[in-house]
């Protein structure tokens, strides 16, 4: 399965490559030798350092395009019909449109120096008539935080 070059190197070949997944007839084909934290194959082929999917997508295109992303939405997957080349903003509306991205909300998001309670507060305060301007010096913020909060452009959750 590989092929000798001179001087003793040794070459991989695309039977290699293809010999390190499962492959049924339906469904992902799994990638079985060593992956990264994020679950994404790794390998190195002809002396390059590659994920598993985006070699695939490779070899079955001639394409390197700038992502590769999974329609199955695994990332262990190898099967050239799961993958689909495009750009970095392909794949953040990708990811947007699956409701993939985590997005840590209120107290639960480690940079926050508010509570829920504080957040309410201003709301109903401003509601009530005071200005956002005094709302910002009482709470330490600043008047554009206190704006966004009473419109609601953050802190929508609550």
């Amino acid at each position: 399965m590989r092929a000798e070059l001179a001087l003793g190197r040794v070459r991989d070949t695309e039977a290699d490559f293809w010999a390190k997944m499962s492959k049924p007839a339906i469904g992902c084909w799994e990638w079985s030798k060593y992956c990264s934290a994020a679950g994404y194959g790794t390998t190195t082929w002809l002396s390059k350092d590659w994920y598993a999917h985006r070699l695939s997508h490779y070899l079955m295109t001639g394409e390197k395009p700038e992502v590769v992303m999974h329609t199955c939405d695994n990332p262990g997957c190898c099967n050239p019909l799961h993958l689909v080349g495009g750009t970095h903003a392909d794949n953040i509306r990708d990811r947007d449109s699956k409701g993939r991205q985590h997005r840590p909300r209120g107290i639960k998001n480690s940079q926050n120096k508010h509570s829920d309670k504080t957040i309410l507060e201003i709301r109903y305060r401003c509601s009530k008539g005071e200005t956002q301007v005094s709302l910002a010096k009482e709470f330490n913020m600043s008047f554009q935080h206190v704006s966004d909060i009473v419109r609601r452009k953050k802190w929508v959750h609550i």
